[in-house]
Order: C-alpha cells, then structure tokens, then sequence
C-alpha cells in the first residue's frame, strides 16, 4: 500500500470516530527509544526510517516532526506530495501540541494510543489543548494496527537468556531487596517497572526483542512480598524459572493491565515513574498513585565494581578489533590497491572482528560506514544499493 493510500485510509476511519487528529509516536508501550518491527507505525503509515519521529495526520495534513539527525533522511524517504517534515527543536517549529492547538478549530479532538505516550507528554498535550476546549482522545484501538492488519509483523520470540552474578555483581534477590527498602520508605506497596532496560536489569535477565537492544518486551510489579514478571509465556525455559525461582511470579504479559487495576481496586499505593505510560496512569486512581521517579534508574547508573570492570574490558575488546580492522583496511587500500571496497562491504568486515571477541552478543547499533561526503550524514547507515565505494584518497568514518 502506497504511502499516500495509508494516510487516506486513515483519514476514513478518523472520520467514522469525529476525530480531528491522529498523533503516531515512535515509542513502544515501554517508552523505547528503539522499537520491535512489529511496533513500527510511525514508519508504516509514513515511510520514514528513522529513530526518532512523531506523525501527525488531520484531514487536511501530513506532518512528521523529526531533529535535525534526519532532516535530511526525511526529506528523501517522505512522499513530499504527502507528508510535510516539521524541523523539530528549531526555535521557529512548534511542538505537536502546540502546533494541533492552534492549527485545530475549537473543541476538536486529539486521538491517541495511551499505551504509546508517557504521561508527562501527555499532560503537555492535555495543558496545550484546553485553551481552546480540545480534546485528548485515548483511543481504544490503535488505528495504525487496524489499517496494517495481516502484513503487521508478529511480536519477536527470541530466547530469554540470564545475566549471571559474574557480570551483573548483585543477585535479583539482592537488589529487590534494596527496592523494597525505599518502596517502604515512600509509602508504596507496590512499584511498576514498565522500561525495558529496567526489566532486564532488576531481574538479571537478556533478550533480543529489539534489535541492537538486549530487552525482553514485558512488565514488572514489585510487590512488598511478591515480584510478578508479564512477559510472553512460550519464552519461559526451565533454566529461567531457575533463575527467578520462588523470588518471581511469572504471568502472560496481556495480563498486566488487569492485575495494575486490581491493585487500584484494593486502594494500594502504586509507585509509577513519570516516564511510563499515559495507559498506566489511568489503571491507577490518583489517590493511589506516586508518581515519581522510581530508584531503579539511578541504581543502575550507579555501576559496581564487577560491571566497571565488565565495562572496561568490553571497550579493550573492541579497540583490539577496531585495530584489527584499520589494519586490514590499510592492506587493502595502500598495499593490495582494492578497488572493489564498498561501505557495506567494510562494515561486514568490522562486525567480523568484532564478533570473534570473546563474550560477544552483539552491535549496539549498526556500524556507520561513510565513505567520502557520507561520513557528514548524521546516523548514516549503508544500503547494499546504494552505498558508496570506500577509496584511498577519501576520509572513511566508521
């Protein structure tokens, strides 16, 4: 389906439900910075690649905000006949709220998923909006989904895999333990964990749900004598319930919104980081929510010696196979004269030596390999297609 028949078919079921405007985000349920295929609609309805984006689409527009990392990417990948790109964080782009504030008539109605906005954005939405009696519309179901329908890439089933003391230098019992111990002093009977890295970090556990991110898509409550785990259930192997043994709970992941409103119901007081979900939010009633930073985040960038260490040795691995393939490349270029070298050809080569470390998993993002002007391009990636050869006589930022 072709770009501009995607925001058409849009604009129809906007119309069937009076909404005025629909907001697409990058973000996953979990807020990730990066997201599994599955949960790329800001890509699917606008065709644009990049990280970092929010689509906004009314019945007479089609407007991606991106940072000037991808301007010039948007500009290339964007149906300019469709889509308009808002140069965000310029002083003279306002923000989508702003922008929907003013540009929308008087009561018309914002759309949402709840799932896919942290809180705090919301709110912005929600301050901006009121001025003219807008609405925020949390809908019910994500109309990016209902126009993808079967071409929608299945969630990921990569392998849940344990992260040993040996490189984490503290238990999951060890540091549910210290959770707990501020959870009582803020009053909380309970805290969700709702951020991927923070997941894999108080429970010790690895995935490979997104790519060049070792997360497991699923959701965490710590509970003052119980810890529940929702995550997809056909993951669960007998060396994972080892590893969590009496300490977690393990429940399907579709599970998680009913057991946050049962804790609601019970008049529970419920620690919620800012940064999750508008949907999480409202499982909660505001009398039973703390609504402040959870420790976990700063407990994890407080690293212990075994992760210093751990950290240390991973940056002396992979200068040992930078090294490597500098070398490499100087033999091809200046000694053997190859002029066949291209940019994802030396990447390839790079990924090589630095898989063959020791403790490798994997990239932690694809290598950027710009050969001559390419090297300006900010998060540039090489296409097989279209990647430039890599010469002698030209810079190669890699």
């Amino acid at each position: 389906m072709r770009p501009a028949s995607k925001v058409e078919h849009l604009r129809k079921l906007m119309k069937e439900q009076h909404i005025d405007a629909y907001v697409v985000p990058t973000e996953d349920p979990h807020q990730s910075e990066y997201v599994a295929e599955f949960e790329h609609r800001r890509e699917f309805i606008s065709g644009f690649t990049g990280s970092a984006g929010t689509a906004v689409v009314t019945q007479q527009e089609a407007l991606l905000w991106t940072d000037g990392r991808y301007w010039l990417q948007a500009d290339k990948e964007l149906d300019l006949s469709v889509w308009r790109v808002m140069k965000d964080r310029l002083v003279s782009t306002p923000s989508v709220p702003d922008y929907l504030a003013h540009k929308l008539p008087e009561g018309a109605k914002v759309a949402i998923d709840p799932r896919l906005l942290a809180e705090a954005t919301v709110n912005k939405y929600r301050e901006s909006l009121k001025h003219k009696n807008q609405h925020l519309y949390f809908a019910k179901d994500n109309l990016i989904d209902k126009i993808w329908g079967e071409d929608r890439p299945a969630p990921p089933t990569s392998s849940i895999s344990t992260h040993p003391v040996t490189y984490s230098g503290k238990s999951l019992e060890d540091k549910i333990h210290a959770l707990r111990k501020e959870m009582k002093q803020a009053g909380a009977l309970a805290l969700v964990v709702s951020a991927l890295d923070e997941v894999a970090w108080i429970l010790n556990v690895r995935g490979a749900d997104i790519a060049y991110n070792p997360v497991v898509i699923s959701y965490v409550i710590v509970g003052i004598d119980y810890v529940q785990f929702f995550v997809d259930i056909k993951k669960v192997t007998t060396e994972l319930k080892t590893h969590l043994g009496n300490t977690v709970t393990v429940l399907p992941y579709e599970a998680f919104f009913h057991e946050l409103s049962s804790l609601d119901k019970d008049n529970k007081p419920v620690w919620i980081d800012p940064k999750s979900s508008a949907a999480i939010f409202d499982c909660v009633s505001e009398r039973n929510r703390i609504a402040e930073t959870t420790p976990i985040a700063m407990s994890k960038a407080l690293k212990n010696d075994v992760e210093l260490t751990g950290m240390t040795n991973c940056h002396l691995r992979d200068a040992a196979a930078l090294i490597q393939f500098i070398a490499w490349l100087e033999e091809e270029l200046v000694v053997k004269g190859n002029q066949e070298l291209t940019e994802v050809s030396v990447s390839d080569v790079l990924e090589s030596y630095r898989s063959k470390q020791a403790d490798f998993v994997s990239l932690s993002f694809s290598t950027i390999a710009g050969s001559g002007a390419n090297g300006a391009i900010i998060h540039y990636a090489p296409d097989a297609k279209t990647c430039a050869k890599v010469e002698k006589k030209q810079d190669v930022l890699s």
